[in-house]
């Protein structure tokens, strides 16, 4: 049978070719490890009945697609809670029960206790040199070379302005001073 909500499924149908398996849904609980109450998955197979679904789990909805021709693929979709534990939500799935297959869940994650929760140490940074260790300029102006304090970054500079032209007329008096004692 082929169902047009599902075009990528090969043509499903409940019984294999062969008619050695039947697939089906049941509310009633045939087997005792169905213990939820709700709808699930059987497949009877030469004679022998086995649940599909796990039993424990009850479903917002199941529905049953159906399985492969040679029955080792039986198709269903199952809201509610999550099979596999890799589903991302709790949205309708589609799944695929392969004879041979399945897979582990994923184990949860290892709980902690106080200071394990934290993870091992890692050692401290290494101490780096400062920024000035490394710097490469002309470096720091000396308290001789009175021009650099009075400069354009002073805080207050109209003040420092006039500072500075006073010690910069003081100055250049006394370089004429010393150039008419030297003669020139």
């Amino acid at each position: 049978m082929y169902d047009p909500q599902f075009p990528n499924l090969p043509n499903t149908r409940n019984l294999s070719d062969d008619g050695s398996t039947i697939a089906f849904t049941s509310r009633a609980p045939l087997l005792p490890a169905d213990i939820n109450g709700g709808k699930d998955v059987y497949e009877w197979r030469n004679g022998r009945l086995s649940l599909v679904t796990d039993g424990s789990k009850e479903f917002s909805s199941l529905n049953l697609i159906g399985m492969s021709a040679n029955a080792t693929d039986v198709y269903f979709m199952a809201g509610g809670p999550r099979l596999t534990g890799f589903e991302v939500d709790r949205n309708v799935q589609l799944y695929d029960a392969r004879v041979g297959g399945g897979f582990t869940p994923p184990a949860p994650p290892a709980e902690c206790v106080e200071d394990a929760c934290q993870g091992p140490l890692e050692p401290s940074p290494s101490l780096q040199g400062s920024g000035s260790a490394s710097f490469a300029g002309p470096g720091n102006q000396s308290a001789a070379n009175p021009r650099k304090r009075c400069g354009k970054n002073r805080q207050k500079k109209s003040k420092s302005k006039a500072r500075c032209g006073k010690k910069r007329q003081e100055k250049q008096g006394q370089k004429k001073r010393n150039s008419n004692r030297r003669g020139g």
